[in-house]
């Protein structure tokens, strides 16, 4: 793949058992595709043979199949047909990435995703989802004014907010912080941590009431969710 062209992989002790990425994507019931991209995004370590090869871990991939485990454990604590997800992301490449961690651990996801913050604020008007997963730098309106917009009004309360970025703990502070009740996650984002915060199962920032004032709202037509 193009992708990996000039890539380091992490380095590490290779188990006694290496898989291939077929054999990786069958244990973990994914395409091979999904198991490339946690390659490349080190959710899934990896090496190559001299052959040029790709070699996965099996108890790496053992893991990942233990937090789908857990997933399936949980009830689904929603509607009937399964829980839906929006989620925010420019990233073409990390829309893929978080989506197929989500479609292979919860078999009744439904996803829809936006490509930045003001068509977010659009779909979850049109229809509030019960997960909002959302990046914060974007073009045009980031995750985070997005955020305060949708929670700035009570209809989206009982929504679940979960933001994951790149950026670092200061540089998230210099943008007004995350408003109250958000969780977080670090880029790369790891399938078992995704799937909690999904749960709600992560801590939560604390209110930021000085941040919230400071960000302008978005218009109330735009995010009002319609019957």
């Amino acid at each position: 793949m193009g992708a990996e062209s000039g890539r380091i992989m992490t380095k590490f002790a290779p188990s006694a058992e290496a898989l291939t990425t077929r054999e990786a994507a069958d244990r973990l019931g994914v395409s091979m595709r999904t198991v490339q991209l946690w390659v490349e995004r080190n959710v899934l370590p990896a090496w190559k043979t001299p052959g040029g090869h790709r070699r996965i871990p099996a108890d790496a991939v053992e893991q990942v199949a233990a937090s789908q485990r857990a997933a399936y454990g949980r009830p689904l604590r929603m509607q009937p047909g399964g829980i839906e997800v929006l989620l925010v992301e420019d990233d073409a490449f990390q829309r893929e990435l978080v989506g197929g961690m989500l479609q292979a651990s919860l078999p009744n996801l439904r996803l829809r995703v936006a490509g930045d913050g003001y068509e977010g604020l659009i779909r979850a008007g049109q229809q509030t989802p019960d997960v909002l997963l959302v990046d914060i730098a974007m073009p045009g309106m980031d995750g985070l004014r997005m955020l305060r917009s949708l929670m700035a009004n009570e209809d989206f309360a009982a929504m679940r907010i979960v933001v994951f970025s790149s950026l670092d703990p200061e540089e998230i502070a210099e943008r007004g912080g995350l408003p109250n009740g958000v969780a977080f996650l670090q880029k790369p984002v790891l399938p078992a941590d995704l799937i909690a915060a999904v749960f709600g199962e992560l801590p939560t920032a604390p209110v930021d009431q000085n941040a919230a004032a400071a960000v302008p709202t978005t218009p109330e037509s735009l995010i009002t969710p319609q019957s």
